[in-house]
């Protein structure tokens, strides 16, 4: 288990996301993610709503009309 737990430590050491590649590593990483999940998940959302908004707006935005282009359809 300790092994596990610095092998995920070295992941992020290292800039990347803690993925488990070993069976030992899964249950290392459950109580990290039920502690900050929620947090982890408000900042993604916030950071969506900040790209979301900074894109250019264009006429067919939210337009979820289906298409078919073998009738002629186009967007």
């Amino acid at each position: 288990m300790a092994r596990a737990c610095d092998d995920l430590a070295d992941d992020l050491e290292a800039g990347h996301l803690p993925i488990p590649r070993r069976f030992a590593e899964e249950p290392a990483l459950h109580p990290a993610l039920s502690e900050e999940a929620p947090s982890i998940l408000e900042q993604k959302e916030d950071i969506e709503d900040e790209l979301h908004t900074s894109l250019p707006t264009h006429a067919g935005d939210y337009d979820v009309t289906p298409r078919n282009p073998e009738r002629g359809d186009r967007r």
